[in-house]
């Protein structure tokens, strides 16, 4: 069962600058994202929409969202890790790769705009299981693609610190 958090628009601006700022200071640094994202292609996409998904996640727990910009190994959202898909795509799946810790849970979140749905978690143990490995979307970008009918409802997890 997803859950549905609508947004104000000062969380949005919250969320949208924080995505900025870390893009900007991966231009700045001349860095390239993570796993082979296209960033010169939708860089600046990609960072404000994981910026909002872990607004989004920290709203629905009431959570303090630091919104790390520059600490790559910080956690999203105290001890939550977030995956955002993009608004539209028709099948979202939360993405892992092989580095990604094992002991965290992982949510995907997906929406635009002020709406968003919380679609579930799974800890990074179990989403790295070999029958979710592969390229379903043909990204040239192979990592463990979970689909949304094997994710925990979100409201069964009751996150730490």
């Amino acid at each position: 069962m997803t859950v549905k958090i609508t947004l104000t628009s000062a969380e949005l601006l919250q969320g949208a600058i924080v995505g900025v700022m870390r893009y900007v200071q991966n231009v700045k640094r001349g860095s390239v994202d993570r796993k082979g994202a296209e960033t010169a292609k939708n860089g600046w996409q990609i960072h404000i929409t994981g910026a909002v998904g872990e607004l989004v996640i920290a709203k629905h727990y009431g959570k303090f969202w630091a919104g790390s910009i520059g600490n790559t190994k910080a956690a999203d959202v105290g001890n939550l890790q977030v995956r955002t898909s993009f608004a539209g795509r028709s099948t979202p799946h939360l993405l892992l790769h092989a580095d990604d810790d094992s002991e965290a849970p992982y949510f995907l979140v997906a929406g635009s705009g002020l709406d968003y749905e919380i679609f579930g978690w799974i800890l990074g143990r179990d989403g790295k299981n070999r029958i979710y490995w592969g390229d379903p979307f043909g990204t040239g970008r192979p990592a463990y693609w979970v689909p949304v009918a094997d994710l925990h409802d979100a409201d069964t997890l009751t996150p730490g610190t």
